[in-house]
């Protein structure tokens, strides 16, 4: 249907059911006989049946002495109109200028059909338009000499071209060509230099957009409307154009180019190129790029970052390839904390847990959920492995913060050169190290923050007091050790267990 660009012609077969614009008519009904001519305008490319245009265009031009688009606005070229109303259009054209004989000299009609006085007032050359911005001198001039209004039904018009509401910060000819003219497709300003291809088409020449369009995709899509993804995406997004979007709303979510980007939440979706995932889902391009790249908040990895930000569906996919290769390691070092995460939960107990056998529990029979929700896994900043650093709930005040010191977190291996004692072990590595209590001579049981081994009872209150070491033989951990208030690893306990089983 988009093909068939402002020609008048007959309802075809197609995945959407057209209907007119303006009055809402089905132009193809499966249970008549019959079918209705219609216009596809070329300026919007809505669907307008015989009788509504013919309608409309009498009465806008009649006001307005210009036609436009009931739906959207956009103005419908007068050698458009020509065509579409041929004969029609000329006898409507003779008959205004008929009308406007017949109205007394310095008054003009409102839409209303109350006569309007056209007064010539005093220029005040300080005017500002809708926006704020100052009017120029000309335009300024055709407010005072032209803008009037209509004392029935309160409208501002123009007294030269009729337009209602009066254009506010133009002249007569410079709206008129402002509202013909090609738009931006990112900020809406017109195109004064018209491109037939490339990544500059429908660009003004605002650096910021020239910028924008240099990370855009220039394919035109089947419809006649340019792409809004990314520049060498490996497939275009579905048109976001909102009469392309209400013919088929399932094929993004009935988003356009003027609905809200979702992460940022600033800017409409069609200022800057998009990307969208598999759950059909758009958004900027740069606003999930930052997303992905951000990563978690807070010094425990979780992947809350890899979740589409609409619906919380993993992102599996992106025809962004640098947000696609994000994704594909975040995905691996997912994987990698899983398997550590799976092998750990036996040596902490975790299999044993009643919750997992427990029916109505959130985490009945999911055994590996539970272990990545219960135990916490950190980066380590020597060599950027991922290390575990101890059950979540201990880390929970600290877990979103951002002004913790990523030095900090150092797993077991790397402490070797600031720590005593071994911490790696040639077998399991640093899986099942031991370690002693910072703060005293017991045998840490607890491991929080990423960063410090606890016993029980400095687990208890947490307070950063450091014990004494009593000496031999009253030292629990029975082998020499550095003074209290450092950490110190006394070897694998998984190797340990095997060596008491084996005597």
């Amino acid at each position: 249907m988009g093909n068939l660009i402002g020609r008048k012609t007959t309802v075809i077969e197609d995945t959407y059911t057209p209907k007119c614009c303006k009055c809402g008519r089905l132009l193809e009904d499966s249970s008549a006989d019959t079918s209705f001519e219609y216009y596809e305008l070329s300026s919007c490319s809505h669907l307008i049946c015989t009788d509504c245009f013919k309608e409309h265009a009498e009465i806008e031009y009649g006001v307005k002495q210009l036609v436009d688009c009931p739906k959207c606005g956009r103005i419908v070229h007068e050698e458009e109109i020509e065509i579409l109303l041929s004969e029609e259009w000329e006898e409507m054209v003779e008959e205004l200028e008929d009308e406007k004989t017949e109205i007394n000299e310095g008054f003009v009609r409102c839409r209303c059909g109350e006569e309007v006085e056209v007064k010539n007032k005093k220029v005040n050359y300080n005017l500002k338009d809708e926006e704020g911005y100052p009017v120029s001198k000309e335009a300024s001039e055709c407010y005072a000499k032209y803008r009037t209004k209509c004392n029935q039904c309160n409208d501002e018009l123009c007294g030269k071209c009729m337009l209602t509401p009066f254009h506010l910060g133009f002249t007569c000819s410079q709206y008129r060509e402002y509202i013909e003219s090609e738009k931006c497709r990112y900020c809406g300003y017109p195109v004064k230099k018209k491109r037939k291809k490339g990544i500059l088409q429908f660009v003004c020449s605002k650096f910021e957009c020239k910028n924008i369009a240099k990370h855009s995709c220039s394919e035109i899509l089947d419809c006649g409307h340019v792409c809004r993804g990314v520049r060498k995406e490996e497939e275009c997004l579905p048109c976001l154009e909102a009469d392309c979007v209400e013919r088929n709303e399932k094929a993004t979510l009935s988003e356009n180019t003027m609905s809200n980007c979702t992460i940022c939440f600033t800017d409409p979706l069609g200022q800057l190129p998009c990307v969208q995932l598999e759950c059909k889902h758009i958004f900027h391009a740069e606003c999930l790029e930052k997303k992905v790249e951000m990563k978690w908040a807070g010094p425990r990895i979780h992947f809350s970052y890899k979740k589409c930000p609409a619906c919380k569906a993993d992102i599996s996919w992106c025809s962004h390839k640098r947000i696609d290769r994000m994704i594909q390691e975040a995905n691996e070092l997912e994987e990698k904390v899983r398997v550590k995460a799976i092998e750990r939960g036996k040596a902490e107990g975790i299999d044993k847990d009643e919750r997992l056998r427990d029916e109505q529990n959130e985490f009945f029979g999911r055994y590996e959920e539970y272990c990545l929700d219960r135990l916490a896994y950190y980066i380590c900043h020597n060599c950027n492995d991922v290390y575990y650093g101890g059950m979540r709930e201990c880390g929970n005040a600290i877990e979103n913060q951002d002004d913790y010191d990523p030095t900090d977190y150092i797993c077991g291996e790397c402490k070797l050169e600031n720590y005593a004692g071994k911490a790696n072990c040639d077998i399991h590595g640093d899986q099942f190290i031991e370690w002693k209590c910072r703060y005293c001579c017991n045998y840490s049981r607890w491991f929080c923050f990423g960063t410090t081994h606890f016993c029980n009872r400095c687990h208890s209150h947490l307070k950063k007091t450091i014990y004494k070491c009593p000496g031999p033989p009253q030292c629990q951990i029975k082998m020499e050790h550095p003074s209290d208030g450092k950490e110190f690893a006394m070897g694998c306990g998984m190797c340990k267990n095997q060596r008491v089983e084996n005597m």
